[in-house]
């Protein structure tokens, strides 16, 4: 990049700036499809055909990422660093999600899996985002008879939710964990979230 001069630095970056968009449009309409898409998800072959191609995807995409940053950067004093942006940290953690619930995996497989995703959904800043994920693995934990982990992420959700009072998202998380921990016989924190939960209506 130090060799190009800026006419054609900018000129350069524009042709990544349009990959860049591109792709992660396109990831992101591809990795909600396959979320919601059932059947696929029951579907061992084409659903690993297709889960398994994601992180080659988000490696190119983060490679541009970088190339755009270190030519914008080259012609302004203000580091970028586009690789770190939201949507593609979100995208990533999708992915390892998806990898996760590969009817392929054992069941100990898509534990592991899930916690690799979940750590990667931690470092996701899109608070919506954020919430609902978390939520959604801990319905994932709670099927593999992963109860803790279940409550685990769900009180991720809720404090987040509770903190820039999402109210639907905060009563939704506290109902899930009033539940699970009057399963627990967890009596205390039930009915504290249970009282929580009907203020917010």
């Amino acid at each position: 990049m130090d060799t190009l001069t800026d006419e054609m630095t900018l000129f350069y970056n524009e042709q990544l700036q349009g990959y860049l968009t591109v792709s992660l449009a396109n990831l992101d309409t591809l990795v909600y499809i396959i979320e919601k898409w059932k059947p696929v998800q029951a579907d061992p072959v084409n659903f690993s055909e297709v889960a398994n191609v994601f992180p080659e995807s988000i490696a190119q995409i983060r490679e541009a990422a970088v190339e755009i940053s270190q030519g914008l950067s080259a012609m302004d004093s203000i580091p970028f660093e586009l690789e770190k942006a939201a949507l593609l940290t979100e995208l990533e953690a999708r992915c390892l999600y998806l990898l996760a619930i590969d009817p392929n995996n054992r069941t100990t497989e898509k534990i592991a899996k899930l916690k690799i995703a979940e750590a990667k959904f931690d470092t996701v800043t899109i608070p919506e985002s954020y919430i609902d994920y978390h939520l959604l693995l801990g319905h994932r934990y709670l099927a593999l008879q992963q109860g803790q982990a279940a409550l685990n992420s769900w009180e991720k959700a809720h404090r987040l939710a509770i903190e820039r009072n999402f109210v639907e998202r905060a009563i939704e998380s506290a109902t899930l964990l009033t539940k699970e921990y009057g399963k627990i016989g967890d009596w205390d924190k039930a009915q504290a979230l249970a009282s929580e939960a009907n203020l917010s209506y």
